[in-house]
């Protein structure tokens, strides 16, 4: 049997799946030989039949390399790179002719249109994503706990000492900051861009705590506390508070979907209530007591009132939208009717209409049907990858990768809301693939989806990441 095995699995060329495979194999073989010693026939007589019943293991090899060779989501890369072109096209027209005259300084001196170095980071995005895509998945599980706690370490050290180095300096100019302080900068800069990266991490923490009960949840609580803890303190004195609210919610996800598989032995409904209501009943509770008794900053005050009393940028937004016409530059009336004003030039009231207010950019200078069109694409595109992950066969990249998608998901919804005027700017948003801020990060959260379905043939339910053989040896200590 062994021999026909290692023969078979000669003409597969893909190591990576031969686990699998060859215990596919064994299993419906022994499967065989129990049936044909059933039957009466000799244990050794038994197995040879079930060789024999096999066929030739050079076809079947043949055949099975066929199947389990790394697969690459085409529709997933095709789409990706119509929308990068149409995200580019959008924004060098935009920076023409509503931004004109504006250019941005590059770390060399040079002077570019914010066009010109959307286009440029738009290609830095398309190679990140297929970096990821020769990156095996796993890896950034096997090492996920290890990751995390640097990536979470760094952003608190790096958090801390910039924004002491702003209360006891102030915000120096650029020409007046000192070393240290631009150290502390640059490494701030950093470690908040990466600190999203949790997302794909926390899958692969939550795989290693496979098997473990109730001190697996709390510590996954840990992690994704620790993470709040981290970016609300990065955003303590900013504006962007939705990114804390979208990464809790994407790991609560994935920490769902990991109970129900049964990675963490807990009562699954008490344990998914507990959790979800520690990250969004209490924390809404304690904010609404301490907004009530005036217990909170004039500036988070002005932040929650926000979401009942639309602010001056929120009403701009508002205006604008009202003159939206379905194809072209709009325009909007005043002083009764005397007066109207284009759309497109209204925009110069708007700031960030490259980041958050793309939408809105959109529809002022080229009409509702391009807003739905460009919506519509990328919406497809997170639902390939959303497709493409499901398809695994492994639940570690099913988890990893919808945890990826969600992440895009929610920014895109909310980005929607913010930019036809329904939420806040103070909920900083982005619209995935389009806003010129959170690009790489897109293409990257892409790129490990498209990872995942690399090997969706290649690795079974559950795959080795230096955590399964502990448990085996665990399980037999037990019994």
């Amino acid at each position: 049997m062994e021999n026909y095995i290692n023969k078979l699995l000669e003409q597969v060329r893909f190591t990576k799946a031969h686990k699998m495979i060859a215990d596919e194999i064994r299993s419906h073989m022994e499967d065989q030989i129990k049936a044909n010693i059933s039957e009466g026939m000799e244990p050794e007589a038994a197995e040879k039949r079930a060789v024999e019943d096999m066929g030739d293991p050079v076809e079947a090899g043949v055949s099975l390399d066929r199947v389990h060779r790394p697969q690459i989501a085409w529709g997933v890369i095709i789409a990706a790179v119509v929308i990068a072109i149409i995200a580019i096209i959008v924004h060098i027209y935009i920076s023409n002719e509503v931004i004109t005259g504006y250019k941005i300084s590059t770390s060399g001196g040079r002077l570019v249109s914010e066009g010109t170095l959307f286009a440029v980071h738009t290609i830095e995005g398309i190679v990140v994503m297929l970096l990821l895509y020769l990156v095996d998945y796993t890896t950034i599980a096997k090492y996920s706990k290890l990751v995390a706690t640097v990536l979470l370490g760094a952003n608190f050290v790096s958090s801390y000492a910039y924004f002491t180095m702003r209360a006891i300096n102030g915000v120096p100019g650029m020409g007046e900051a000192g070393f240290f302080h631009l150290l502390c900068a640059r490494m701030y800069g950093y470690a908040s861009s990466l600190i999203v990266l949790m997302i794909p991490l926390f899958a692969g923490i939550l795989y290693k705590y496979k098997g473990q009960k109730t001190g697996a949840l709390v510590k996954s609580l840990l992690w994704i506390f620790a993470t709040s803890v981290c970016m609300s303190y990065k955003n303590g004195i900013g504006w962007e508070h939705s990114s804390t609210v979208v990464m809790a919610f994407c790991m609560l996800i994935e920490l769902t979907v990991a109970i129900k598989k049964e990675w963490i032995k807990v009562p699954k409904i008490p344990a998914i209530a507990s959790a979800w209501s520690l990250f969004t009943v209490i924390p809404v509770a304690i904010t609404g007591l301490l907004y009530k008794n005036r217990m909170l900053e004039y500036g988070h005050m002005e932040r929650i009132r926000s979401f009942f009393i639309p602010n001056t940028e929120m009403n701009r937004i508002k205006e604008i939208n009202s003159g939206l016409v379905l194809i072209g530059s709009g325009s909007v009336s005043s002083f009764g009717g005397k007066v109207n004003v284009s759309t497109k030039n209204l925009l110069g009231q708007i700031r960030w209409i490259t980041h958050e207010y793309i939408l809105t950019g959109i529809g002022a200078t080229l009409g509702i049907a391009v807003v739905l069109a460009v919506v519509i694409a990328v919406a497809g595109l997170i639902f390939l990858g959303i497709i493409s992950s499901c398809k695994s066969k492994n639940q570690l990249g099913q988890v990893m990768g919808s945890g990826c998608m969600m992440w895009l998901a929610l920014y895109a919804v909310v980005n929607i809301c913010v930019g036809f005027g329904i939420l806040s700017p103070y909920f900083g948003s982005f619209f995935p693939f389009l806003s010129y801020n959170r690009l790489s990060t897109s293409y990257a959260f892409l790129g490990i989806i498209l990872s995942i379905y690399k090997y969706k043939n290649a690795y079974p339910a559950h795959v080795d990441i230096g955590i399964l053989k502990k448990k085996k040896e665990l399980d037999k200590e037990c019994v």
